[in-house]
């Protein structure tokens, strides 16, 4: 109940800016027709040396603290087409 109710306040609080948002930038250069779209993304992640992303099970064998080995790069490329 709690996370239903933390949504509903999060969607009443940004309810205002998506509103001032339709006059943005997408509004004024809408994708054409036809248009195709080709861009490259990167980032690291930084973990901290005790960062658990999971819930440990202490009754199984081998479950408990893992740390990251490394950092953690991302990298990668996005096309996108508008065929219409």
């Amino acid at each position: 109940m709690n996370r239903i109710a933390a949504t509903l306040a999060l969607l009443i609080a940004l309810t205002p800016a998506l509103a001032v948002a339709q006059d943005g930038w997408l509004y004024e250069n809408p994708p054409k027709a036809g248009e195709t779209e080709l861009s490259l993304y990167g980032g690291l992640l930084l973990p901290n040396e005790k960062l658990e992303l999971f819930d440990a099970s202490l009754d199984k064998e081998r479950q408990g603290f893992k740390p990251y080995e490394s950092i953690a790069p991302t990298f990668g490329l996005r096309v996108g087409h508008y065929p219409w």
